[in-house]
């Protein structure tokens, strides 16, 4: 099952995550984009089965709404750091 390694790492994660009052700030900030990518890796190999899924004919979709300009909030955030350390500069807008 692919989600088994991530679940170990997400157990992990939140086993630290209950100690968290011994790590510093920047400690913090790495252990949260630790579980937020662990949610969209998840999220990814949930939505690669559910694509099998749909074409074997074994699910029905749902529409549902999307905020797409939190979700590329969080992209362009999660990549700002590493950006930082190579003079990259991520500029994000929206209207």
């Amino acid at each position: 099952d692919l989600r088994n390694p991530l679940h170990n790492i997400f157990g992990m994660a939140n086993v630290i995550q209950l100690n968290s009052e011994n790590l510093t700030d920047k400690q913090n900030n790495y252990l949260q984009k630790i579980i937020d990518s662990i949610s969209r890796i998840n999220l990814m190999i949930n939505k690669i089965l559910d694509m099998k899924a749909i074409e074997s004919n074994q699910l029905n979709l749902q529409k549902n709404p999307l905020n797409l300009v939190y979700l590329l909030k969080q992209v362009v955030d999660s990549f700002r750091e590493e950006a930082q350390r190579k003079n990259i500069q991520l500029h994000f807008s929206h209207q």
